[in-house]
């Protein structure tokens, strides 16, 4: 008897063990594949928690792959809210000539898409398709429910290089979405590239852009068991009380909940009261917290980013033109102005020159890096 009660206590003891692993897994980060790419980690988890968008078979978010038209599609969809109308809709019969190659788990999202007017019903659809930043910003600028101010936008000048290669009829909506921050040209040379394919990483950041605009653009905050939006009233780590709609809430955390403010990954003490938070939750723990600084806080810290700056470039992001550098004080993340001066060994250099690992000396000036000179150290490599 006293053999089976110990036999069964240590079952106990294990099950309640594998239980908290499991719980704690959850909440674990997913991917393991997101190494160089701390740029886009808070949006991959962000769109990731919020279900909008999921991994390979293998586990893995292959971040540098480039997204098919129809996995965009589906990412809109269910950031709109929309996914469960999608599944509702019986007997999907598509209206392309290649409507046979689009993947099964996508055909209903594509077809309520086309129902909504967010891709054109054109003769062939191209499923598989590398999807290009022109044919995504058009793609998100109308998940935003923005077709009307694109239209009013047509006879807009792009400030691009390449501003010909865009499109006279596609002008409008790359207007509104530089205008609304979701989409940037290259300040390397100034150009938006609208050809280039858009990778997995770039669209998980793009809809992380497209998900901010739609909450400061009226839609109500998604206060729901797994997400809430507030302002934060008290920071007591382990947890913080957040200010919502429906009144406080206490926010708990744990090792593996990932904070953020203003892009930049911090921790839970760091959090200011007064600041605006979007959480995500698993299990009742915040697995994601997303803050900004309180407005008086980031007007200070803009004017007070000047003068010489030395340090380590930790990551860039080309696509939006910001550098992330490891100084005495921490990680700092500037944004390329349009004439930025960059130089490597004493070379004129531009962005894609540059890489993680090489010594900088920069000029800041409201925030934005005016002037650059990089060199190679012995740790220090070029990128791909």
């Amino acid at each position: 008897m006293k053999q089976a009660k110990l036999v069964l206590a240590m079952l106990l003891a294990v099950a309640l063990v594998m239980g908290a692993s499991t719980a704690a897994l959850a909440r674990e980060r997913e991917f393991k594949d997101l190494e160089g790419y701390q740029w886009a980690e808070k949006s991959i988890l962000k769109m990731q928690l919020k279900a909008v968008i999921k991994g390979m078979a293998d586990g893995s978010f292959a971040p540098q792959a480039p997204i098919k038209q129809e996995d965009a599609v589906v990412m809109a969809i269910r950031l709109m809210g929309l996914e469960p109308e999608s599944q509702a809709l019986a007997k999907v019969q598509l209206p392309f000539t290649d409507a046979s190659a689009v993947a099964d788990y996508a055909a209903n999202y594509v077809a309520l898409a086309l129902q909504k007017g967010l891709i054109p019903p054109t003769a062939e659809f191209q499923p598989e398709k590398a999807a290009s930043r022109l044919w995504v910003t058009v793609l998100l600028v109308k998940a935003l429910g923005a077709d009307a101010d694109a239209q009013a936008k047509m006879s807009a000048v792009l400030n691009f290089k390449d501003a010909s290669a865009i499109g006279a009829e596609y002008t409008g909506y790359v207007a509104v979405a530089v205008e609304k921050g979701i989409v940037k040209g290259y300040s390397d040379d100034n150009t938006f590239r609208p050809n280039k394919p858009v990778t997995r990483a770039e669209m998980a950041a793009l809809m992380d852009r497209l998900d901010e605009n739609q909450l400061s653009s009226g839609v109500e905050p998604r206060e729901t068991e797994s997400s809430l939006d507030g302002t934060v009233k008290a920071v007591t780590p382990p947890s913080l009380v957040v200010t919502t709609r429906k009144g406080d809430v206490t926010v708990a955390t744990d090792v593996y909940t990932k904070t953020f403010i203003d892009e930049k990954e911090a921790t839970l003490a760091e959090i200011q009261v007064g600041s605006k938070v979007e959480i995500e939750l698993t299990d009742g723990v915040a697995a994601l917290i997303d803050a900004e600084a309180p407005e008086a806080e980031k007007d200070k810290g803009a004017q007070g980013q000047e003068g010489e700056i030395k340090g380590t470039i930790t990551s860039l992001d080309a696509a939006n033109g910001s550098i992330t550098i490891t100084t005495d004080g921490g990680l700092q993340t500037f944004t390329l102005a349009q004439s930025a001066e960059l130089k490597l060994d004493g070379k004129a250099a531009t962005l894609a020159d540059l890489a993680a690992g090489l010594r900088v000396e920069v000029k800041v000036v409201d925030g934005q890096i005016v002037k650059l000179s990089a060199e190679k150290t012995d740790n220090g490599k070029q990128g791909d």
